[in-house]
């Protein structure tokens, strides 16, 4: 929690995945958000954050619910309509308050990048005190050539999104979402 306030990130702890969707729904309606992007983990986490988003009359866009087929331009054109993307982590950082999110199969990169407030959903077992313990427990379990393989792109994020490439004045939400949130779950 102190690396990410030192990074920007609101973090916030839920003791159980109930507690996250409650926490999430209560974030997505201050934010006055009418459209999601749901990353598409096909976990009982993110079902029941489809559903309750679903019910509270938000789009869900990507996510686990049933889809149309789109061509790919007009997917990412609707995409980049969210005000609010979701996604889970591969892996968070105690040392430098960073996020792992992965590209690949029912991953959506997407969904950290485009809308402007990213909500991350971290469970405690991912939290390692730095990269390389993660590394090193990942090769240990085998885990490591997986994700490697799996996996289309691994994001490092630390923070929202920030640039001072105009005239060296420090802008946020550029080149990413403007607001983060790391939410504990566990």
């Amino acid at each position: 929690m102190e690396a990410w306030r030192a990074v920007d990130t609101q973090g916030l702890r839920c003791r159980s995945e109930a507690e996250a969707v409650e926490q999430v729904m209560a974030l997505v309606r201050r934010k006055g958000a009418q459209r999601v992007l749901l990353e598409g983990e096909e976990t009982p986490l993110f079902q029941a954050l489809a559903e309750a988003l679903a019910r509270m009359g938000v789009t869900v866009l990507g996510g686990v619910l049933p889809h149309q087929e789109e061509p790919r331009r007009e997917r990412w054109r609707r995409w980049a309509t969210a005000e609010v993307g979701i996604t889970g982590v591969v892996a968070a950082f105690a040392d430098t308050g960073s996020l792992w999110i992965a590209g690949g199969p029912g991953r959506r990169r997407a969904a950290s990048l485009l809308p402007p407030v990213h909500i991350a959903l971290v469970r405690r077992a991912q939290v390692y005190p730095s990269l390389s313990a993660w590394i090193q427990a990942a090769r240990e379990r085998g885990d490591l050539a997986r994700w490697l393989e799996q996996s289309s792109a691994l994001i490092a994020i630390t923070g929202p999104s920030r640039t001072a490439d105009i005239e060296q004045t420090l802008t946020l939400g550029v080149h990413g979402p403007r607001e983060l949130y790391a939410f504990l779950v566990g």
